[in-house]
């Protein structure tokens, strides 16, 4: 497969006195926006309300129509290990 050179798109916007500019890094910034999205390196107690804390608070507490049940948000943790896939989190007390 053969690619595109854009070395004379370039070369067109030398002459016609635009300046250069570089590209930033899109993948570190990707990366850094969810990192802040997730407060991943901050304890769960001291997270600021932004991001996935502010959407979570958001949408708590739920409560069942007549009133019976009422769920509540603490806290959430994100766990790097990618072993727990759906079948071992019921044999490891863990949610899915």
């Amino acid at each position: 497969m053969k690619f595109k050179s854009y070395s004379r798109i370039s070369k067109n916007a030398v002459k016609a006195g635009l300046p250069s500019i570089s590209v930033p890094n899109l993948l570190s910034m990707q990366i850094g926006s969810y990192d802040d999205f997730l407060q991943r390196n901050i304890h769960p107690q001291k997270r600021e309300n932004r991001g996935l804390q502010k959407v979570l608070t958001s949408i708590f507490p739920l409560e069942d129509p007549k009133g019976y049940y009422h769920l509540e948000f603490i806290d959430y943790i994100v766990v790097k290990d990618n072993c727990y896939v759906f079948i071992f989190c019921g044999k490891r007390l863990l949610i899915f």
